[in-house]
This record gives structure tokens, C-alpha cells and sequence, in this order.
């Protein structure tokens, strides 16, 4: 199972923003070449998205825009960068430093669409 994160047009939340030039998200995920604002967790982040987020955890980006959601995710930022920063060589089990990854990727999505629409499924 896994989060399925995007930003999507206001005017049609059914179609992914398209940047039109690669955003190689690197991460959970990675699709050389993709120009879509699309990414993909597994669920093993949602004990840490809980800590950084609250309750509601990654969904508490869900139908906010990408401008609204640069003060939430840099928060989410700060609070992380205040654990030991470690990285695992295992998608299934995740580190500090892999949320930090997800954040900074999160992060430059809302940049390239400040007007978009977070979508999480």
C-alpha cells in the first residue's frame, strides 16, 4: 500500500499537473522522465508523517494549495531536522533522513504549482 501525492489543476482535480520538462523526484519512486507532478510513498512513512503533521498525518496537505502548503512543509522540515538524520538502503523501512527526502521532493512540487491542488490517495 502506498500514498499516491499530486497536485492537480483547481479547475480539474481529475488531471495531474504537467510541468512539461522532467521533475526526476527521486525517492520512494522514481520515473526518469516524468514531467507530472506525481509521487509515490509506501505507507511505512505514516508514524513519522503523523509526528510531523498531526493528527491526519500526509492528508492534512489534501485540497490545499501548493503556496498554502509551503509554510506546512517547511515546518514538517524543521521538526525532522531535529532527529538524528539517518538513511536507509531499504524502502520498507524507513529513516529521518528518507522523510526529509519525501519533504524536500513534496516541497518542490508546491514550488513548480503554487496555485495547484494537493491530491492524496
Amino acid at each position: 500500500m502506498s500514498y499516491d501525492i499530486s497536485l492537480r489543476y483547481v479547475d480539474d482535480l481529475d488531471t495531474i499537473i504537467d510541468t512539461e520538462e522532467p521533475v526526476n523526484l527521486r525517492g520512494n519512486t522514481y520515473c526518469p522522465g516524468n514531467t507530472e507532478l506525481w509521487y509515490n510513498c509506501t505507507y511505512n512513512y505514516r508514524q513519522y508523517f503523523l509526528t510531523i503533521f498531526g493528527e491526519g498525518g500526509i492528508y492534512n496537505l489534501n485540497n490545499i494549495t501548493g503556496r498554502e502548503s509551503l509554510p506546512v512543509i517547511t515546518k514538517a522540515m524543521t521538526i525532522v531536522s531535529k532527529y538524528d538524520i539517518t538513511y536507509s538502503t531499504d524502502p520498507w523501512n524507513p529513516q529521518w533522513g528518507d522523510v526529509l527526502i519525501v519533504l524536500q521532493n513534496l516541497l518542490f512540487m508546491a514550488t513548480k504549482a503554487l496555485d495547484g491542488v494537493w491530491i492524496i490517495e
